[in-house]
């Protein structure tokens, strides 16, 4: 909404207040819809804005700078996830002997996801030559854990 429909909806009502001989309340909001003039042409959100940096002002002489918002920076732990890239690879390597199983795994990758945040967790997927987009770490990690065990499953059903 803008502020000029806003302005129309007020004029109505001090029209209805008129009407019902309640004039100074109707004078007070004339001089409202008139106050608000300059800003006919904002959106009912930019005046609220408007309002806000104004108090601001007027409670400490300044309005805090509104500039673009930096993107966050992602703070990785690269030892830890060189330590998990390591362990996954290794994992993956070892996936066609025998001895490690898919529980085994779910297990080794469970763990590395209990100690890394979600932004590692993602990252370790990426490393890990994984193309997809993850919104969360378990999604990364459980597209870790299916890339094992689909060469587990893949070396398993070549043997004879």
């Amino acid at each position: 909404m803008k502020i000029t429909e806003l302005q129309t909806c007020l004029r109505h009502l001090t029209e209805l207040l008129r009407a019902a001989n309640s004039s100074l309340t109707a004078i007070d909001l004339e001089q409202v819809v008139e106050g608000l003039t300059p800003f006919a042409d904002l959106t009912t959100k930019q005046f609220i804005e408007f309002l806000a940096d104004a108090d601001e002002y007027r409670k400490t002489g300044a309005v805090a700078s509104k500039g673009p918002k930096q993107p966050k920076t992602k703070i990785l732990d690269e030892e830890k996830l060189t330590t998990a890239l390591q362990a996954i690879q290794s994992l993956y390597e070892r996936a066609t002997q025998p001895e490690v199983t898919y529980e085994g795994i779910d297990s080794e990758v469970s763990k590395w996801e209990k100690d890394l945040s979600k932004d590692e967790g993602i990252e370790l997927a990426r490393r890990f030559e994984i193309v997809s987009t993850f919104n969360s770490k378990a999604a990364a990690m459980q597209e870790i854990r299916r890339k094992i065990a689909e060469r587990k499953a893949i070396h398993e059903r070549t043997q004879f």
